[in-house]
């Protein structure tokens, strides 16, 4: 058997510099991508993991299993990454795991504390709701609006 056959992504969105994680059913990392956000998450996120899928042969169909940071993170960021997880799985049929790191732990080396807190520190969930910060602080468009 294939150790591609039950692929896991790991989603992060909540710090100012987005993260995904490829690995193979040993947990095996198998390809990873960080980046500085321009607050453009929503951009990024989805064509960077179709081309880190890409990269190994493989496509969304491929996972599994999909783990996202559901927080505690910022409002819009925090959002989109749990979206994309959320839709991901419903898409593919992939098993979906929150993972919840609190503000007082701090930003830790993710694929180093994710290698220790799997899968106890996940929750296997139909769906997952993000876990903001602070409230959101949502105003008005700044764009002029036309009749």
């Amino acid at each position: 058997m294939s150790s591609l056959l039950s692929m896991l992504a790991l989603i992060q969105s909540i710090w100012p510099e987005p993260e995904l994680v490829l690995y193979d059913q040993d947990l095996k990392e198998l390809a990873y991508s960080k980046w500085t956000s321009d607050r453009d998450e929503v951009a990024k996120l989805m064509p960077e993991l179709e081309r880190l899928l890409s990269s190994i042969g493989k496509t969304t169909r491929d996972l599994e299993r999909i783990v996202v940071l559901n927080g505690v993170g910022g409002f819009s960021s925090t959002r989109i990454g749990v979206t994309v997880a959320n839709t991901l799985a419903i898409v593919t049929g992939a098993n979906l795991y929150a993972w919840t790191i609190e503000k007082d732990q701090g930003k830790p080396d993710l694929r180093h504390e994710f290698a220790k807190s799997w899968p106890n520190q996940m929750h296997h969930v139909p769906i997952i709701e993000p876990i903001y910060d602070s409230a959101p602080m949502i105003t008005p468009s700044k764009k002029k609006q036309f009749n």
